[in-house]
Formats: C-alpha cells, structure tokens, sequence
C-alpha cells in the first residue's frame, strides 16, 4: 500500500499527448487507457478513465506528517505542471490520496489536515482523500508486492 499517490484522470483525457511533454515522464509506468485491462480482473476487468497515478511520498501510512510535507512540497515545486494538467482538456478528476491505518483496537481516529495543504490543493482544483486500511498492531504490516494500481 502506498502511502500517499497523486491521480489524474477523466473520460476523454488524452493520457498520451499530456505524458508527451511532462516532467513526471518517469512515472510512465504508471498510465492507464481507458478500456484496458487492470491488474485486477475480478473486481474491475477494464478501466473506465484514462490517466495516470504515481507515488509522491516514500513515507507510508503510518507515517502521516511527512506524506503532508511531501504533499506540500509537490503542490508547490510542481506548479507549472499542475496549471497545465488543470488546464489539459479531457481532466475530469485529480486527486491526492492519503493512506492511513485505522488500527482495529483504536476507537477514534482525528487527523488534521494543515490549512496550507488544502489551500494548494484548491488552486489546481485537486481533490484531497484519506483512504484508510485497517490493521492490526499485533501483526507485521507486509510491504512486500504492494500495487499502485488505481
């Protein structure tokens, strides 16, 4: 599981021509077509959307300050190729996604998310989730295999 992922994504988003010119090529491995297989074929045999998704944090889900950080540095020092991504035809979606763990004997979980980090979400119009795994603090988390498929 990832800890914190970036995706952008839409219908008629023409994935090709806006990898073509940016910076975040080394990330190519990470582009999906629409109508294409998935990775997981029980659940979703096909993509509905065209995009692409990609890591920009190395800390994980347990470790939520620093994704924050990392996401505040790359809403910042990408800025020239969020306006154009935002600006790109066929964009119907981009989302930065927050991994955290929801520990099983936990009753309550509050986390904060600082003004600074929604602010600059909100200019490029991306959408800021929290997807939250359950685990056991008893058991080893298994990073080993982890896809970062959408």
């Amino acid at each position: 599981m990832p800890g914190c992922v970036f995706r952008a994504s839409g219908v008629d988003f023409d994935v090709d021509a806006f990898w073509a010119a940016s910076p975040w090529q080394e990330y190519s491995d990470q582009v999906f077509h629409r109508g294409s297989p998935t990775k997981s074929p029980k659940l979703k045999p096909v993509f509905e959307l065209s995009g692409f998704n990609f890591g920009i944090s190395d800390y994980h889900e347990d470790q939520l300050e620093q994704q924050i950080q990392d996401s505040i540095e790359f809403l910042t020092e990408d800025r020239a190729e969020l306006e154009r991504l935002a600006a790109f035809p066929g964009v119907d979606e981009m989302v930065l996604n927050i991994g955290l763990f929801w520990w099983s004997d936990t009753i309550c979980q509050t986390h904060e998310l600082p003004p600074e980090l929604l602010r600059l979400a909100g200019e490029f119009g991306v959408a800021v989730a929290l997807s939250i795994y359950g685990v056991d603090r008893d058991r080893p988390i298994d990073r080993e295999g982890e896809d970062p498929s959408p």
